[in-house]
């Protein structure tokens, strides 16, 4: 099954260009994300960095410094600069640090239900692992999301051992045990903060017979790691509270938004497992979301499945949450399966305790069942190609020497004209002849005193998003030479040259 997880994930894997927060990885890694955060609007800069680049000034104390500008800890981006030194930038080079943290978190899922001596089931968890679309779609992105899902499920496994065997350790056991465990929260939360909703549920274990022994234990581990938490990182998270509390693209302002905040949690499931679609209002898929997780309940309750109680919880816990923080603040976090991926093997630990009671002609049409569904739904790569490289050499076509390129976003969020910018400079240079051309970000109309500046380029090529109107930014001097169609996540492109009444005379 990790044969054939590793062969999933890595097929296409590079045949995509980076989208934006995968640049953003680069950019945390490299230690520049201060940089590219002041790069500054309304300036016609002459030279301007990629700031996906390595330096020598990267190190990684100083990748652990500049997080404070992201809403990430950095535990992913210090293992991605090493990765980096090593195998260089390329797009199937990075992404498979993330595909290998993907297929080693299948390991430990199956070996927490061996160590309850549930060997088979043990097995059909890591199929499902290997194959459904959440935990590829993961595996394919150069983001920390799997390797917060490994630190989970490696905590999950060594806390089951601790239970499963803790009158039978000697000290030694216990130790190295509770060692690991504890380092496993630490880095879980150290590597994304929604992992800690996926550890919360592990309480459900002390409610058991066989773990209330343990829950002083428990309970000394937790406060460890949560002081080394503090202790390690604590400064850096209260630098970040600022940055994390405006990031209002999750917003959504909509009449119906707690209708569509139910229709994500019911449709989950759905989207989990089997689709690349991010949301739609789909009540067929929140009936069918629905039905597996309340089908699965109630197999649990019927079937005193006691072991499947913890793996509910784990899916359980942290989807309720998105659906409150969603309801309470209008965000849209259940949109994104990324976010929940840290529930998906509870949801798959919890389906497969739940069929393994029935009869087995059931059992076996339930699983020949979802089998197809996968075979028909499964689409590789699971990532959409925002087109970068693409609009990059468009864009190169278009300069000349002396040329001015402009990023206008002008009436739209503040973040899109880095957004568009930071798309385009990272595929750019390998498409330019010569050096890189001076750029300004506009995001507000330009001054009289930046007009003048802007007039001194004979010819503009402008990067827009807009739809609805030709970004000329001095409509009465420059008229449109040419444009392109729409790019996939940068906009328009647009060619304007000075008008000949402009001009001076003999040119």
């Amino acid at each position: 099954m990790l044969i054939i997880a590793l062969g999933l994930r890595t097929y296409g894997l590079g045949d995509q260009d980076y989208w934006l927060d995968e640049l953003h990885s680069l950019t945390d890694s490299a230690g520049r994300r201060s940089d590219f955060e002041a790069v500054p609007h309304g300036v016609i800069l002459k030279t301007v960095p990629r700031f996906t680049d390595l330096t020598p000034e990267t190190t990684w104390p100083t990748v652990w410094r500049e997080m404070k500008v992201d809403s990430h800890p950095p535990t992913y981006f210090l293992l991605l600069l090493g990765w980096r030194w090593i195998f260089g930038d390329g797009e199937f080079a990075v992404r498979v640090l993330p595909t290998l943290f993907s297929v080693l978190s299948i390991i430990p899922v199956a070996l927490m239900l061996r160590a309850y001596g549930l060997v088979r089931p043990g097995v059909w968890a890591a199929t499902l692992c290997a194959v459904t679309y959440c935990h590829i779609h993961i595996g394919q992105e150069n983001r920390p999301y799997s390797l917060g899902l490994l630190f989970i499920c490696i905590s999950y496994w060594s806390l089951i051992k601790l239970i499963t065997g803790w009158a039978d350790m000697g000290r030694g056991g216990r130790w190295l045990w509770s060692l690991l465990y504890g380092a496993a929260v630490y880095l879980a939360v150290l590597t994304h903060y929604f992992t800690a909703l996926a550890i919360i549920p592990q309480a459900v274990f002390l409610a058991t017979p066989e773990a209330r022994r343990f829950l002083r234990t428990w309970t000394l581990i937790i406060a460890g790691a949560a002081c080394v938490f503090v202790l390690t990182w604590g400064g850096q998270f209260l630098a970040q509270l600022d940055f994390i509390m405006h990031q209002d693209w999750v917003q959504e302002n909509r009449p119906d938004h707690d209708l569509r905040t139910v229709l994500r949690v019911t449709d989950l499931p759905i989207r989990l497992l089997f689709t690349h679609v991010r949301f739609e209002m789909n009540y067929i898929f929140s009936v069918a979301g629905a039905a597996i997780v309340a089908g699965s309940l109630i197999s649990i309750w019927f079937h005193r499945a006691r072991r499947a109680i913890v793996f509910a919880a784990w899916y359980l816990f942290p989807v309720l949450t998105f659906a409150v923080i969603d309801t309470v603040t209008d965000k849209q976090l259940l949109s994104h399966v990324r976010y929940t991926s840290v529930a998906v093997p509870g949801l798959i630990g919890m389906l497969v305790l739940a069929v393994r009671p029935l009869n087995r002609r059931l059992r076996t049409g339930l699983i020949v069942l979802f089998a197809l569904a996968v075979v028909l739904t499964l689409q590789l790569p699971t990532q959409t190609n925002p087109e970068n490289a693409r609009a990059a050499e468009l864009i190169a076509e278009q300069l000349e020497p002396g040329d001015l390129l402009v990023f206008d976003a002008m009436d739209w969020p503040p973040f899109w004209t880095a957004r568009i910018y930071h798309n385009v400079s990272y595929y750019l240079p390998v498409y330019l002849d010569g050096p890189n051309p001076p750029v300004l970000l506009l995001r507000d109309p330009p001054s009289e005193a930046l007009k003048q500046d802007i007039t001194a380029y004979e010819r503009i090529v402008v990067v827009a998003p807009r739809p609805d109107d030709i970004p000329n930014p001095i409509p009465n001097r420059y008229e449109l030479v040419n444009s392109t169609g729409y790019i996939d996540k940068v906009g328009f492109i647009y060619l304007f040259a000075r008008r000949a009444t402009e001009r001076p005379k003999g040119t």
